[in-house]
């Protein structure tokens, strides 16, 4: 499971996560844009998932903690029968994408965690050891799968987002 990072936008305790996620920055833009499909949690937590998931859906900024880092779009949106998330965040300099556990040298060469769990396609950058590194002036692009998705208890966010669009349009 990969924590969704949707959750950046709300103080309550929800457990989101998703299959997958699609991570992309632009140096030049200064721009993160994540995209996390198939977005689900676990049948224990669904009404505070839920309560959770109207927030999110409502909520227009990151958590204080979370700056310098600033939201620029959401969109939730329904592909492929599931739930999926974009978010698109700006920062001003390299260290703060530590918010995100994206780490900067004095160089400019970036790294992030490499977790063993997940399949990672690279359209930049290389694994090494236990990182995902990225070059001086390289853009970030990966993505990262999970590579066991058996997991009993679990249910798509998909149908609650409906019913919540459709409780919102009232």
């Amino acid at each position: 499971m990969i924590v969704a990072l949707v959750s950046f936008l709300t103080q309550e305790q929800v457990l989101i996560v998703s299959t997958s996620a699609e991570i992309d920055i632009d140096r030049t833009e200064q721009q993160i844009t994540i995209t996390q499909n198939n977005l689900f949690s676990i049948e224990g937590y669904r009404e505070e998932t839920k309560k959770g998931l109207d927030s999110l859906m409502k909520i227009n900024s990151l958590l204080p903690e979370l700056a310098p880092l600033r939201l620029t779009s959401k969109e939730f949106y329904e592909q492929d029968g599931a739930l999926n998330a974009v978010l698109v965040l700006e920062y001003d300099n390299l260290k703060d994408l530590r918010k995100m556990s994206v780490y900067a040298d004095q160089q400019g060469n970036l790294s992030y965690p490499y977790m063993p769990d997940f399949e990672y396609t690279m359209q930049t950058g290389r694994i090494e050891d236990r990182h995902v590194r990225f070059d001086e002036g390289q853009d970030v692009k990966f993505k990262m799968e999970r590579k066991n998705m058996n997991m009993p208890g679990t249910y798509s966010l998909l149908e609650d987002w409906k019913a919540l669009e459709k409780a919102n349009d009232k």
